[in-house]
């Protein structure tokens, strides 16, 4: 399942996706931009430091249509409710698109659940965009404690 957050197109495995839905305005859901300091939705990593993400191509924009997710890898007793950029995809990838992290990034890596880029082709044969794929399962663990440390008022 492919889906946009800021600048980044991201992806996870649809088996571990119960659901997606547009989501009525006002409707609560985490964001997951709350999930992944990577993509600070106020920060373009292709633009000049100091310089405001709202006139990049695929900014995050709160006007924007959001669609909830329902998140529920194997194992997980309860689904994770997560508000993402619309639009959703289903979309089929090649095995062999896929590339896990080489060990020296993941090492580094500071955007929870990153597991996997994968790079498929455009149209043509022309490279298309980087997908970052996520592991679910990191995902709900790290939006139930993100849900812990707010103030009870808040959930």
């Amino acid at each position: 399942v492919r889906f946009r957050c800021g600048p980044w197109h991201l992806a996870l495995p649809a088996r571990d996706v119960r659901g997606g839905y547009r989501l009525a305005p006002g409707e609560a859901a985490l964001p997951i931009e709350a999930l992944l300091p990577a993509a600070d939705p106020g920060v373009d990593p292709g633009a000049a430091p100091g310089t405001a993400a709202s006139t990049a191509p695929g900014a995050f924009d709160p006007a924007q249509p959001r669609h909830g997710l329902w998140l529920q890898p194997p194992g997980q007793p309860t689904a994770q409710l997560l508000s993402v950029q619309a639009p959703l995809e289903l979309q089929a990838l090649a095995a062999a698109h896929i590339h896990p992290l080489p060990a020296v990034l993941a090492a580094r890596c500071r955007c929870p659940g990153l597991r996997a880029l994968a790079l498929e082709s455009g149209p043509q044969g022309a490279p298309g965009p980087l997908l970052l794929v996520l592991d679910a399962a990191v995902l709900c663990r790290h939006a139930a404690d993100h849900a812990a440390a707010l103030p009870a008022a808040s959930r």
